[in-house]
């Protein structure tokens, strides 16, 4: 079977829930004999050439780049807030010059499936019923309109939430009208699923998460600190972090005055990087290797506000035995059980008793731990993962 994943960035390298994701099913896929092809936008936020990409990625992803102008403009996207249609968001990933790649891989190659991964390559679905007569499966990262709503629901700022009401309304109608031109819908959880469904969704649907490898399962049990590990251009991340450092790790600084808390994550604004500054935190800025800083630095914490989709590095500390403690809105489309492979936390006094409890029961930790690394290989493994959503498209072609 011949797959074509269409995305809006590089999957590599993956440091990012959005890229960890496309990379792990491509990867999943192709070891599972399919022939995968990956198209993806080279943006200046994500620059990655093909030609840096790591051999035994391109051994088995035959992969393709296109320069694509993605930056946010301050005018058009204040005229967004005036005219009708198709929202700024999403046009600035329309290109001309990436659909015509796309349609000459369509017209040289015949895929049996085409996979769109996110709302921003969904778009071009009408461009490729014009030159192909593949598979066109729909694969959502989240419900976009939601993170903005969050956002809008959670601001203090009047502007700020005028105007992330009103983008998420737009970006609403915008996934509601695309919704039921694919064949399939491939969400990454069933609470995303859910959320389709509400909107109207007809078609048949298989949900394919974040997965991980088995070999990747290493249980660690370190405790000097805390840390959250994130990509930080992503406004979600920021306001949960803040939100995080003003009511919960003030008193516990102060009660533990020992403690550490560290930050990681890539593209963080100037004044967010002197927001956090100012509550004594270690900000480490975006680092090589992951895997590493989440074993070697005790707690994971995940104060996420608002948002959508699957968080990809509660799975990732999960599988490595990490403790968590994470808001309801970080573990959303997660089947995980609170006090039982993960601590659920939606205030800042039941954030600080979860945070104490793993601090001072090492036994309590030691189990939570071990069930949560249980919990990531039963549920996430990536080859099964693969597997579940190949058998769905042979159903389907």
């Amino acid at each position: 079977m011949k797959i074509l994943l269409v995305c809006n960035k590089s999957p590599w390298p993956p440091k990012d829930g959005g890229a960890l994701a496309t990379l792990s099913l491509a990867q999943s896929l192709a070891k599972n004999k399919m022939d995968v092809t990956l198209l993806y936008m080279n943006t200046s936020k994500h620059p990655q050439k093909v030609a840096d990409i790591p051999e035994e990625m391109t051994q088995d992803i035959r992969f393709h780049a296109v320069d694509v102008q993605t930056k946010p403009k301050f005018l058009p996207a204040l005229l967004d807030i005036f005219s009708c249609g198709k929202p700024y968001i999403a046009k600035r990933f329309y290109s001309r010059v990436f659909l015509q790649k796309l349609q000459d891989l369509l017209k040289k190659e015949t895929y049996d499936v085409i996979q769109m991964e996110g709302l921003y390559t969904y778009q071009y679905i009408q461009n490729i019923r014009q030159v192909s007569n593949a598979l066109i499966a729909y694969r959502p990262h989240n419900l976009e309109y939601e993170i903005w709503k969050g956002l809008s629901q959670n601001s203090q700022n009047i502007l700020r939430k005028t105007y992330f009401s009103f983008l998420g309304k737009k970006l609403f109608c915008f996934e509601k009208s695309l919704l039921n031109l694919c064949d399939c819908l491939i969400p990454i959880s069933s609470t995303d699923l859910d959320g389709f469904n509400k909107m109207g969704n007809t078609k048949p649907a298989h949900i394919a998460p974040f997965g991980i490898f088995p070999d990747e399962t290493v249980r660690t049990d370190n405790t000097e600190g805390l840390f959250f590990i994130g990509a930080l251009d992503w406004l979600p991340n920021r306001e949960g972090l803040l939100w995080f450092c003003r009511n919960v790790w003030s008193g516990l600084k102060n009660k533990y005055p020992y403690l550490i808390l560290k930050v990681a994550g890539r593209n963080a604004p100037a004044k967010f990087v002197r927001q956090l500054s100012k509550y004594h935190i270690v900000f480490e800025g975006e680092i090589e290797q992951a895997k590493d800083f989440m074993q070697n630095n005790g707690i994971m914490i995940v104060p996420l506000l608002s948002g959508s989709g699957m968080r990809v590095k509660i799975i990732e500390g999960m599988s490595l035995g990490i403790p968590i403690v994470a808001t309801s809105t970080a573990a959303r489309g997660i089947p995980v059980k609170n006090d039982e492979n993960i601590l659920i936390a939606d205030t800042n006094q039941d954030f600080t008793v979860a945070v104490e409890k793993l601090i001072s029961d090492r036994e309590y930790r030691k189990n939570l731990s071990e069930e949560a690394a249980l919990f990531a290989s039963h549920n996430f493994n990536n080859f099964d993962i693969a597997v579940h959503l190949i058998n769905f498209y042979k159903r389907l072609c």
